[in-house]
């Protein structure tokens, strides 16, 4: 089945403006899972803004699991990096490509099965975003266009919000007192 997806994934290079291309991304359900429901609705829910975000030109992100990449775009992964996922999208854009999701190529994850399972797969994924926004910070820039709002708007807003909810939790807390 990944053979059939990667093929499907190709078939996009015909038109010289993609330059990366990601398959769909599915949870399969485990019984045992802790987070096996909500799983395949945050996928479900991944599937359609990506989607979405490729109808316009802009995927922030691919699927790890059954990603190609257009060969004269193709760059080692620098040492260290932990987002191979989100990378090549960028390397796309950063080149005037475009990125495309392509929902019909299927690539199905088990449901993590346990909270210490799931815990440091989403360490790993957060510290990756933010290795990813510091090496790719130029992508942010509105020359980038839609790819520049998409990465914001789903990518970086997203992994920031911590400290954003922290400052304005501080300012109030100050002005409260005025």
């Amino acid at each position: 089945m990944i053979l059939r997806s990667c093929a499907r994934c190709c078939r996009h290079f015909a038109d010289p403006r993609i330059g990366v291309v990601s398959a769909g991304w599915y949870i399969m359900p485990v019984t045992d899972a802790v987070f096996g429901g909500e799983g395949e609705q945050y996928a479900a829910h991944i599937n359609v803004t990506k989607a979405l975000e490729s109808q316009v030109g802009g995927v922030s992100g691919g699927t790890g699991m059954c990603l190609a990449i257009r060969h004269s775009l193709y760059q080692p992964f620098a040492p260290g990096s932990a987002n191979d996922d989100t990378t090549p999208m960028l390397w796309a854009v950063l080149a005037g490509k475009h990125a495309v999701w392509d929902p019909n190529a299927k690539a199905y994850e088990h449901a993590s099965r346990s909270f210490r399972e799931e815990f440091r797969r989403r360490i790993r994924i957060g510290a990756g975003n933010f290795q990813t926004l510091a090496r790719y910070w130029r992508v942010l820039l509105p020359r980038y266009g839609i790819a520049a709002y998409t990465f914001t708007s789903h990518k970086a807003i997203r992994w920031t919000m911590p400290f954003l909810m922290i400052a304005i939790l501080v300012t109030s807390l100050v002005f409260a007192g005025n």
